[in-house]
């Protein structure tokens, strides 16, 4: 029996324009068993501010938050890895290390949230997404004509929480980064850093994208090995 197999976006369709821009080219050549594109994402509390220009020249994830370090460093091999066949990125993101599923606010039904891989399906192939997390605004992702308000996810299945603030936008504030909320049951999808927080506390994502499909005789979801999408500071 042949094995399924979902291609990759690979690394070098993703354009970073310093800490708040990424554009991802979406292969244009997917046939069944693919279904759809999905990210993932996880943020973390943060001592340290980078600069919109120098995310690349005097910081390190270690330095924003350990456990994002650990975190991209533990994933980093999937990336372009072409010995890697369907790997389970739902175990490897969600159920081992905290990572939940990008939700999207359409732009003609506010206060509604959708799950982002009815966004990304195969109709958006061979287009260019683009994620913005520049200052003063709700980051967004841009498909086509349509911008979307990016929202946090609630979980899945018995893993469900309450993120705080209740619109879910990915900003910078008190309710995403109390100490109070970083349990299971409220803000799931935010690490804390360890030690005294400083004067100002920021905060920062890791977003990773992959290609999805369905076995044809099983069912369940196969995935791609994923791409980085960046590493943005919120708002």
């Amino acid at each position: 029996m042949d094995v399924q197999f979902i291609d990759p976006v690979p690394q070098s369709n993703v354009r970073q324009q310093f800490n708040n821009v990424a554009s991802v080219q979406l292969p244009g050549n997917y046939m069944p068993p693919f279904t759809h594109f999905t990210v993932f994402y996880r943020i973390y509390v943060s001592n340290t501010y980078v600069p919109t220009t120098g995310w690349n020249q005097s910081h390190s994830y270690h330095e924003i938050n350990p456990v994002l370090a650990h975190d991209f460093n533990a994933l980093f091999h999937l990336i372009d890895n072409e010995n890697v066949i369907n790997p389970n990125l739902d175990n490897d993101f969600r159920v081992l290390r905290g990572f939940q599923y990008l939700f999207v606010e359409p732009p003609d039904r506010p206060g509604e949230s959708v799950h982002i891989d009815s966004i990304l399906t195969p109709a958006v192939q061979g287009t260019t997404i683009v994620f913005d997390f520049s200052p003063g605004r709700i980051p967004t992702l841009t498909v086509g004509d349509r911008v979307y308000n990016l929202q946090r996810s609630t979980g899945i299945g018995i893993s469900r929480f309450r993120p705080l603030p209740e619109n879910r936008y990915f900003i910078n504030s008190t309710e995403l980064w109390s100490r109070e909320n970083l349990n299971p049951e409220i803000n799931a999808d935010v690490v804390d850093i360890a030690g005294e927080r400083g004067g100002l506390v920021h905060s920062y994502v890791l977003m990773f994208i992959a290609a999805v499909g369905r076995d044809f005789a099983t069912y369940q979801p196969i995935f791609s090995t994923p791409a980085l999408i960046h590493v943005f500071r919120l708002p």
